[in-house]
């Protein structure tokens, strides 16, 4: 016998499909509906649309978005819970055993509204520079877990480094990159340290934007670590303070030199070429920094003023973020 009516599409409630403990129930509840109206080849089809809808709704419920796994394998790594991290890898599909590094991307001190677009446009282009790249966008800042899968690893590595740096820049943004490391032993909690290390750094000395890699840190790994407030010389770190408030209000480049002139360990041309100006014109600043301190440079423990320096721009970028 034909039907004339127009065949309907059964209603199953998708609460119907969440909440039922397995596919299976699923399916043996629509095949006892289809054996009724079996006579009908069209209601079968429906029957048919039915379930590819609900088998294709179970499976969000039973299986995690992609972006849940991410931040979620990123936690697991971050706090060395191994176990649990090889457990979301493999949802993921991510193998951890290759080669990879630990990506750590953060706003600006005041992002506004851009930065959920900002983050995307880092997601993507990770995604360009390294596909298979596993990234958690949050609120706050971008973990990725980037894998190195090429030939060459330092090339790669130059060209993450590479993208992460234009990236940081056009968008103004702080990135750090840890060392590469492979599988999920105790130490590859190491790398989200390095990576967060790199940013703060990346922050402190590239105001503008830009990127940093843990590896090329120098002093700046140790100092990093040190606790809030800390610092080597109270006498040093008053001088450095005293140099910032005087450039901040005269709108001078006496810290820079004095920066400058330390990294070249006092060698007066190399500090002149460097920073585009006579030899002459140094020896003024140099002067004119002795004055404003009390310091004495010819006689100073310049390692110690160095770290002084550098630890007051770290925590300048500290306070530029909280």
């Amino acid at each position: 016998m034909l039907l004339t009516e127009e065949p309907q599409l059964l209603n199953v409630p998708t609460s119907t499909v969440a909440g039922s403990d397995s596919l299976l129930e699923v399916i043996g509840a629509l095949a006892e509906i289809g054996r009724d109206i079996a006579s009908s080849t069209a209601r079968a089809e429906a029957v048919g649309q039915q379930l590819t809808v609900a088998l294709q709704q179970a499976d969000l419920v039973e299986r995690p978005p992609a972006r849940h796994v991410a931040r979620e394998l990123c936690d697991a790594l971050a706090d060395g819970r191994s176990a649990v991290a090889e457990a979301h890898a493999r949802a993921a599909g991510h193998d951890l055993d290759r080669l990879h590094a630990v990506v750590i991307v953060e706003p600006p001190a005041d992002p506004g509204d851009g930065w959920p677009q900002a983050a995307a446009r880092v997601a993507v282009a990770l995604g360009g520079a390294a596909p298979g790249s596993l990234c958690d966008v949050g609120d706050t800042r971008v973990r990725a877990l980037v894998p190195l899968r090429g030939p060459d690893r330092a090339l790669d590595v130059e060209r993450l480094d590479g993208t992460l740096d234009e990236l940081a820049r056009e968008e103004s943004l702080a990135a750090g990159r840890s060392e590469p490391r492979r599988g999920v032993d105790p130490d590859a909690a190491r790398g989200f340290t390095e990576a967060a290390c790199a940013v703060r750094v990346a922050r402190a000395i590239t105001p503008g934007g830009g990127a940093r890699a843990y590896g090329e840190l120098g002093v700046y790994r140790y100092l990093a670590a040190l606790p809030a407030g800390h610092t080597p010389d109270d006498r040093h770190a008053a001088a450095i303070a005293t140099l910032a408030d005087y450039d901040a209000r005269r709108r001078t480049e006496l810290l820079r030199t004095l920066e400058r002139h330390l990294g070249d360990r006092g060698a007066l041309a190399a500090t002149a070429r460097a920073l585009y100006i006579h030899t002459n014109t140094l020896r003024q600043r140099l002067d004119r920094i002795e004055q404003l301190t009390g310091l004495a440079l010819a006689e100073e423990d310049l390692l110690s003023l160095e770290l002084a320096l550098k630890l007051a721009r770290l925590q300048v970028g500290a306070d530029a973020n909280a």
